[in-house]
Parts: structure tokens; sequence; C-alpha cells
């Protein structure tokens, strides 16, 4: 599986057929990296579950452990 960094990357340098840059507007660079941030969410998601526990022994759900690690 690719890393949200290793898709981002991938799609910044991605070129038409002739040589230029495919995303070269703002619009769409934020577009990118709206998507990369979405898709490392879900790799979070993922590897959260394999289990979070708190400091008092209980078990997070994922949307409090991300919520308190990385906020909104």
């Amino acid at each position: 599986m690719k890393t949200a960094i290793d898709w981002l990357f991938e799609k910044l340098f991605q070129e038409r057929e002739d040589g230029q840059l495919l995303y070269q507007l703002e619009e769409d660079i934020v577009g990118l990296f709206e998507q990369a941030k979405e898709m490392e969410k879900q790799q979070i998601e993922d590897a959260f579950y394999q289990t979070e526990i708190d400091e008092f022994g209980d078990e997070l759900s994922f949307e409090q452990y991300y919520n308190e690690t990385y906020g909104k």
C-alpha cells in the first residue's frame, strides 16, 4: 500500500503527454493535499485498530484518538 505522501508526490509530478505537469493550478494542488490528508487519516485509522489504550486502561474509539492526537 502506498502512503499518502508517496501518492501525493506521484500526483504532484504527474506529466501530461506533452511533458508539462498535469497539476499546475493552486486549486488542483490544494485538492491533492486534501485527498492526501484523507488517505493519511485512513492509514492512521487502520493502524489504530490494532488497539489504542488510554492512560486509564480503557480502549479509545478511533475518533477520540484522532481528535485528541491530531485535532479535527
